[in-house]
């Protein structure tokens, strides 16, 4: 895949007028969090109906998750995201987990970020 990050944004552009996409997958292309921050408006649009998403081993770095979290607390049509080999840090992992406490349409979220062997992120009185 030789998707550059331009590339990236400019398929999201037309991802945000399409009304019946609910595929989306961009792994193992450029995107970086520019893409990430796209995709997170993307996915606040109220007639957003992406169900799938995978950005797998993309440059998407905390702040691109940090976004991408804070549109998931909100949009109900989103139930697969997949983040696993991205740059992604305790914040943007900890952004993704509280806003799983919001949605509840998601049903799976793949992220591999380990930032210390004892570390454990809260969520809510759980412990993840």
């Amino acid at each position: 895949n030789d998707l550059s990050d331009v590339g990236c944004i400019k398929l999201l552009h037309g991802v945000q007028s399409n009304k019946s996409l609910k595929w989306l997958d961009l792994s193992k292309n450029g995107c970086s969090d520019n893409t990430a921050k796209l995709l997170a408006q993307t996915l606040e649009i109220s007639d957003c109906l992406l169900e799938y998403v995978d950005i797998s081993f993309c440059r998407i770095g905390p702040e691109g998750a940090i976004e991408i979290g804070k549109s998931i607390e909100t949009n109900m049509s989103l139930r697969y995201l997949n983040l696993c080999g991205c740059n992604i840090d305790a914040s943007g992992t900890l952004s993704l987990i509280q806003a799983l406490s919001s949605n509840i349409r998601l049903e799976s979220l793949h992220i591999d970020f380990i930032d210390t062997y004892e570390q454990q992120l809260p969520i809510g009185n759980k412990k993840v």
